[in-house]
């Protein structure tokens, strides 16, 4: 039966976990929102437009300077070496340009590639995408007539169920016809009999009647022949009379009677009819209940009602089946809202948690825009007061407070634009002066050859005098060398003179130091040449030979790094009868690494000694990497951060041999990429050359650095603007490690080892201290 069937199991919907299971398109679109393709499309419009305008000026440059070359070529000799000056300065412009450019399309290109790089193939995706679209419509149509059908298929749910019993309706039909049929025929056959024996019985009794009636008539007429008979044989007419009057009484007797019986014989005629037609009735009723044609009316009946019954519950089951099927499409439906809810509350809680983080990453926000209003009234309010008469600030002095309030009030961009007209007409003046100091210059350094060629002569009558000293082998005048080192050093050569003569007079006191410079020199007399040679830095120091070599203690004995040389000293033991400990330093090389060239500029507080922890920004191959691991020795630190992947592979080659070098090839200006790597250092020495590099190391030292640490900097003006003047650039870049709380001690410049180039060296103080 149809009520009995079971609906099938409504499908079970699983919701799945946005966080556990992604699609690629989930992926692709975190991917894309991360890399926002509206802002990138932006800032590449601003960078084309730099380089277009970069193309514009090198091409003005470029016209000007081969006119200039032109120009120049056309000159008498005379004139050319005049000329010549400005002419490469303009060369070297040229290139400083050249170089900025290559380094901004270098920056760029590295830009778009380190957010592109990851970023999977849009092309597939939005394919899918367009079939998608495409089929939506489809889709849609499929589905409503997909509805439709289903609705009309469950309006006619039964109609199998309609079809089978409208065939067992028609067969049961056929066999009710039958028995009806069956049972009227065995019904008038019964009537038939019943009557055929009626008839039968009547036909008896009428012929028994008949019967009577004859015989009646025999005894009617033998009593009316022996009446006659009688009458006959008497005589006399009137007795005849009599006697005829009295056989009309007697046959009127019988008459009567005849009626009576006739009026009885119709009477039982009439109840014999009423019988037999009761008679009928119950031969009827009894062949009815014989073939049961009404119980299997009553069958009929009940069998109808429950059909109708079993149709309405088809109609019911077909109606239950189709809200269950609308009750899943729902399901299925809110569970794909949920899931797309779900996926975007993920993604706003990842934003959220983004946003939290970059919020408290900017908590000092108040405390730089506070400091920017200083910093606005500090280098542009100035300018006001500088304009302002002297007899009217001393009138009024009200009037710089609420002008002072205007100028913070206004736009930085105005400020900017009036400091720079100012700047302007500055650097107006600054250049003439820098044209006469040049002429300047120009006449100190003829006079500076004629100076280093008598100190040229001077030096070869010291190194005669040492020879002199060495062969009378006077005792007493080891430490000679070292003042003949600052005689050489001078730029007078009366003072040359002056500092030979008081080395000869200290020879009589200064203690005795072997000058005999050996394959195998002592340690402790290596030190004592270095302390007398003012090399103070703790884990550096001064070799002296034919040439004064910057050295460090090497880590590993017997390897180089990058093929520097290396000097062996045999230091001899306490004990006599010991072996001498052979020790061996390595060479390190101001012209390849700008903290050696600092060394020896002079640098009076370096921070970097044995036991401490280095932070090294720009640590490129590791060759200063190296030297500084020498430095800190074993139980120090050196975390090394490079973020070229070519330069780091010899750095890690490098620190696998070090134990206490951790190279880390990451980008410096995302120190939270390494946070985990990291610990509080009491170092940050950054050679990074960026535009952006004060704001580099304040962002590691404010990670990673511990309070009243020391903050090394290698400056290179070209990198950050090689339109000022280096000086202007080094101020600038000064300033910057100001406001993030780092307070200079000392700054000075590479020269000749690096051309604009300087050392910064400061101490870093943290925020509530």
């Amino acid at each position: 039966m149809a009520s009995e069937e079971q609906a099938p199991p409504s499908p079970q919907v699983e919701s799945a976990d946005p966080t556990s299971q992604t699609t690629p398109f989930e992926q692709a679109i975190k991917t894309w929102s991360e890399i926002g393709l509206t802002s990138l499309q932006r800032s590449l419009d601003d960078q084309g437009v730099d380089i277009l305008e970069n193309q514009k000026a090198s091409l003005i440059s470029r016209k000007e300077l081969a006119s200039r070359t032109k120009t120049f070529k056309k000159l008498p000799d005379d004139e050319k070496l005049t000329e010549i000056k400005s002419l490469l300065k303009l060369y070297q412009s040229e290139i400083d340009n050249l170089t900025k450019r290559g380094k901004f399309a270098e920056t760029s290109f590295m830009n778009i590639y380190k957010v592109l790089a990851e970023a999977p193939d849009p092309t597939p995706l939005l394919e899918a995408s367009v079939d998608s679209v495409l089929s939506a419509s489809e889709v849609s149509q499929l589905t409503d007539e997909n509805t439709k059908l289903k609705n009309k298929l469950a309006k006619y749910a039964d109609y199998e169920n309609i079809k089978a019993k409208l065939m067992q309706l028609e067969l049961k039909s056929i066999e009710t016809s039958a028995a009806k049929v069956a049972a009227k025929e065995a019904e008038m056959n019964a009537v038939i009999e019943e009557k055929e024996l009626h008839w039968a019985t009547k036909e008896a009794e009428l012929s028994k009647q008949v019967q009577e009636a004859r015989n009646q008539v025999k005894e009617l007429r033998a009593n009316n022949e022996v009446m006659q008979a009688r009458l006959s044989a008497q005589s006399g007419d009137q007795l005849a009379g009599s006697i005829g009057d009295a056989s009309a009484a007697q046959a009127a007797g019988r008459i009567a009677e005849l009626e009576l019986v006739a009026s009885d014989l119709e009477r039982a005629k009439r109840r014999t009819l009423e019988v037999e037609k009761r008679n009928v009735e119950l031969r009827t009723e009894l062949e009815a209940a014989k073939s049961g044609s009404k119980e299997k009316d009553a069958t009929a009946e009940l069998e109808a009602q429950m059909s109708d019954l079993q149709r309405e519950n088809i109609l019911l089951t077909a109606q239950l089946e189709s809200t269950r099927n609308s009750s899943n499409q729902t399901k299925s439906t809110i569970q794909k809202q949920v899931d797309s809810l779900q996926r975007d509350l993920t993604r706003k809680t990842t934003e959220a948690e983004s946003l939290r983080q970059k919020l408290s990453s900017m908590q000092d926000y108040q405390e730089i825009k506070k400091e920017l209003e200083i910093l606005k009234s500090v280098e542009f309010d100035y300018e006001n007061s500088d304009n302002e008469d002297n007899d009217e600030e001393n009138d009024n002095e009200e009037e710089p407070t609420d002008k002072n309030i205007q100028t913070n009030t206004e736009s930085l961009e105005k400020l900017m634009l009036s400091r720079n007209k100012k700047l302007t007409n500055d650097l107006t003046v600054l250049r003439i002066a820098n044209k006469n100091l040049t002429d300047e210059v120009t006449d100190l350094r003829s006079q500076l050859e004629a100076t280093a060629a008598s100190l040229e002569k001077a030096d070869r009558l010291n190194h005669k005098l040492e020879e002199d000293l060495l062969k009378t082998n006077n005792p007493r005048v080891g430490a000679l060398p070292v003042v003949v080192l600052a005689a050489v050093l001078a730029v007078d050569l009366a003072a040359a003179v002056a500092v030979l003569a008081v080395a000869l007079a200290a020879a009589v006191v200064v203690p005795a130091v072997a000058l005999a410079v050996p394959e195998v020199v002592p340690e402790v007399a290596l030190e004592a040449v270095l302390e007398v040679a003012a090399v103070v830095h703790q884990g550096v120091f001064l070799a002296r030979g034919k040439e004064d070599l910057l050295v460090t203690k090497n880590l590993t004995p017997g390897e180089s790094v990058y093929g520097e040389k290396r000097i062996s000293i045999d230091v001899p033991a306490k004990d006599a009868d010991s072996p001498a400990t052979k020790v061996e330093y390595r060479v390190w090389n101001p012209f390849r690494s700008k903290l050696a060239a600092g060394i020896l500029g002079g640098i009076d507080q370096l921070f970097i000694a044995p036991g401490k922890k280095v932070l090294y920004l720009g640590a490129a191959s590791g060759t200063s990497v190296s030297h500084v691991a020498d430095v800190v020795g074993p139980e120090g630190l050196v975390y090394a951060v490079e973020f070229s992947h070519r330069p780091g592979r010899d750095l890690i080659s490098m620190a696998k041999k070090r134990p206490n070098v951790i190279p880390i090839i990451e980008d410096a200006r995302h120190p939270q990429k390494y946070r985990m790597l990291v610990g509080m250092v009491d170092v940050v020495f950054a050679d990074v050359a960026q535009p952006d590099q004060a704001r580099i190391i304040a962002l590691n030292s404010h990670l990673f650095l511990k309070d009243q640490g020391g903050v090394v900097i290698s400056i290179k003006a070209n990198c950050i603007d090689s339109t000022v003047e280096a000086d202007v650039v080094f101020a600038r870049e000064v300033q910057k490690l100001r406001e993030e709380r780092i307070k200079p001690l000392e700054q000075l410049t590479l020269e000749p080892y690096e051309r604009d180039h300087c050392i910064v060296v400061g101490k870093y103080q943290r925020a509530g201290k």
